[in-house]
Parts: C-alpha cells; sequence; structure tokens
C-alpha cells in the first residue's frame, strides 16, 4: 500500500464529514486504522490542516478524535506558533485538541506556551479560544490574563 500524504489525509477527513455530516464511529475506527500505518508526520500535518483551515465543528471533531486516537508523534516543537495557529479558527468544544497536546509536550511546556501566547495581543475570538484551550488543559486561570486588541 502506498504511503499517504498529509494533503491526502486531510482531503480523506473533509471527504468523510462531508459524506455523513457527523461524525461517525466506523468511520472515524476504519480512518484511524488506515493512518496508523502512514508516516506519523504525515498524518499529524493532515490532522493540524483540518483543524486549522476548516471551520466546521464536525470536521474539527473528528480531526481531534483521531488526534488522540492515533497519537501520531508531533513533528513541530513551536507551541506558540502552533496554537497562534489554531486559535482563530478552532472550535473550542473540540477538546482533544489541547489533550493531545497536553501528551504530546507535557503539561508544563504546554501551560508555558499558554501564558507567552495571552501575553501577546490578542483579538476576541483567539483571546476566548485560548481561554478554553487552557480550561481543557487544567490552566490556572488567573495565570495569564489575555491582551485584547
Amino acid at each position: 500500500m502506498a504511503e499517504w500524504d498529509s494533503e491526502r489525509i486531510r482531503a480523506r477527513v473533509t471527504a468523510v464529514v462531508d459524506q455523513f455530516a457527523r461524525v461517525d464511529p466506523q468511520q472515524c475506527n476504519q480512518l484511524a486504522k488506515l493512518f496508523e500505518r502512514q508516516p506519523h508526520d504525515e498524518v499529524f500535518e493532515g490532522l493540524f490542516a483540518v483543524l486549522t483551515s476548516d471551520e466546521r465543528y464536525v470536521a474539527q471533531q473528528l480531526a481531534g478524535r483521531l488526534l488522540i486516537q492515533v497519537m501520531p508523534a508531533c513533528p513541530r516543537t513551536d507551541l506558540d506558533t502552533m496554537l497562534r495557529s489554531l486559535l482563530p479558527v478552532w472550535d473550542r468544544s473540540v477538546e482533544q485538541v489541547p489533550w493531545y497536546l497536553e501528551r504530546a509536550f507535557g503539561r508544563g511546556p504546554l501551560h508555558d506556551a499558554i501564558r507567552r501566547v495571552g501575553s501577546c495581543e490578542l483579538d476576541a475570538t483567539e483571546t476566548a479560544a485560548l481561554g478554553s484551550f487552557g480550561f481543557w488543559v487544567h490552566f490556572p486561570r488567573d495565570n495569564h490574563a489575555p491582551r485584547r486588541r
């Protein structure tokens, strides 16, 4: 079987969402089994692309569930940049994304990144998303006060 690249993975997740318009457990499990056999950096990048470009809740929910189920190694190292790219689009109900990053990087480094990003100027959407992100990983609320633009 040929290896899939991140674009093919992103497109497959999107196609499943388009077809079912919900997170179908059977499709989620089938995708997870398929993605477990693919290069983990490509799986991560494909799922992360869904999370940073598709505003539909169901698309993000499926991508988040697959992140947790497959748990691909994260090829990126800059948590601040990752958070900044997620905040404008990420649906705050998709708790799997913060949980994945906490498992991949550890609570301390993720909390540090939340603190740093929170010290930057953020718009209202980004501020709300960062607050929710912190909630999902038990970031102390009084530990940051995001600045709004």
